[in-house]
């Protein structure tokens, strides 16, 4: 998925760390825009990406209000919205300096939310001005500046909270105490993680072939000391997220985190089956389980639209819940039911380093995770690592023609090489013997 932003110097900085850190799978376009007033060059170079992007995003109302006519219907455009978290950071703020936040003014904040702020805090006696917002327009910027200034030179304010950056740094210059309202990192990822989900319910021409994954991640049973100790709970977290993003890059996914342990996946129902061997096994929840003190519970669902495909997988997470157990459920409709099913057991012969490595492998040769730890499983089974094609269609359970491609993948990658023809006494072409190396601790 691929989305634009606008806005700020400042915000944009912001939004870009935030989208390496929290969404390195969405491929960003970035445009900084400091004026207040449309811009006709800004507009054509907007003009031209509209056919580039998957989704927009404005860095505030103000250039959601100058510029989203550009995209609209035909993308699916959203701004970073003033939240209450803001403005009680902008409060925080001005505290820590020893200003006294009974006494300020604030611009661009409705009332009510002010309001729930104060009440929130305890806050019933206060001296605090809220700026009447208007239309954007030249006029009413000087006002506002006109009406910061004149409040703190009159000592009716201490200080004041801007929700506009050219604003806050005009007031520095001025010598006034001056909060920037920016907006919070999580406000920041709720858009982005809004525009994403909205994005993938409508953007496939052919619903039938979207699933959805709801997975939710926990500390082990065996380790759940680690939930009363956050650095601990998020390194093991980390190190869970990091399979559940190799995942989604590797098999063209897209991961929605909606909270800090829970996460939605949108693939290709065909890609699924394929990953899972037609769910017979399911290597993110073995390497999720293998390579960091969680575990994980599933819910897949399927449905006719996507949205159908969401409430299944909701429902298959509900179910998956309700056992102690770390397992999944698949929901085709609420009266076909598939579970639990229990993944993270699948592969435990397969060690962690050894599924990190079919992991990188994967990501490198393009043969998916399940075919590469199904080959490792047949290597310690029957304790070689030489096969006809003929042999590992049967042992995998695929065609010929299957796996003749998968022969051929791991010889173009360096993992096979052919090794001889196979001596037999019946008429007919010869068969082709391979030696395969998965690993460089195989046992033979």
């Amino acid at each position: 998925m691929k989305i634009g932003f606008i806005g700020t110097e400042v915000r944009m900085k912001m939004v870009e760390q935030i989208t390496r850190e929290y969404f390195p799978e969405i491929e960003t376009v970035f445009h900084v825009e400091d004026g207040i007033y449309y811009n006709e060059k800004i507009a054509e170079t907007l003009a031209h990406l509209k056919g580039q992007i998957d989704a927009f995003i404005f860095g505030g109302e103000l250039q959601y209000k100058l510029y989203s006519h550009i995209f609209s219907p035909d993308v699916l455009c959203y701004h970073i919205k003033k939240d209450s978290s803001s403005l009680l950071n902008s409060f925080l703020s001005l505290s820590a300096q020893g200003i006294d936040i009974t006494r300020s003014s604030i611009d661009n904040y409705s009332p009510s939310t002010l309001d729930r702020i104060l009440g929130d805090i305890g806050l019933k006696q206060h001296n605090i001005r809220l700026l009447k917002q208007k239309a954007y327009s030249k006029q009413y910027y000087q006002q506002l500046i006109a009406e910061h200034k004149s409040l703190y030179e009159n000592k009716e304010v201490n200080a004041c909270i801007t929700t506009l950056s050219f604003i806050y740094e005009w007031l520095q210059k001025e010598g006034i105490p001056a909060a920037y309202s920016r907006p919070t990192t999580d406000n920041i990822v709720k858009t982005i993680e809004r525009a994403k989900e909205e994005y993938l319910l409508t953007a496939s021409s052919d619903y039938h072939d979207l699933a959805v994954i709801r997975i939710r991640i926990l500390p082990k049973k065996d380790y759940s000391y680690i939930s009363q100790d956050e650095y601990l709970m998020n390194h093991e977290r980390l190190k869970a997220e990091e399979e559940l993003y190799c995942f989604a890059k590797a098999r063209r996914a897209c991961v929605v985190s909606r909270a800090e342990n829970q996460y939605t996946i949108f693939i290709n129902h065909k890609d699924l089956e394929e990953y899972t061997n037609d769910f017979e096994c399911f290597p993110l929840i073995s390497a999720i389980h293998n390579n960091s003190n969680c575990c994980a519970k599933a819910g897949i669902g399927f449905g006719f639209n996507p949205s159908e495909s969401f409430s299944h997988a909701t429902l298959a997470l509900e179910k998956a819940d309700s056992l102690e157990k770390s397992c999944t459920y698949i929901v085709h409709n609420p009266a076909s039911i598939s579970g639990p099913l229990f993944f993270s057991e699948v592969n435990s012969q397969v060690s962690a380093s050894n599924l990190k490595r079919f992991a990188e492998l994967s990501r490198a040769t393009g043969i998916s995770e399940t075919k590469l730890c199904g080959i490792y499983a047949l290597i310690e089974k029957t304790r070689k690592n030489q096969f006809t094609a003929d042999e590992l269609a049967r042992y995998l359970k695929i065609s010929v023609r299957t796996a003749s491609r998968l022969i051929a993948a791991l010889e173009a990658n360096h993992l096979a090489n052919f090794l001889s023809f196979e001596a037999t006494g019946n008429a007919g072409r010869p068969k082709n013997i391979y030696e395969i190396h998965l690993t460089d601790s195989e046992n033979l």
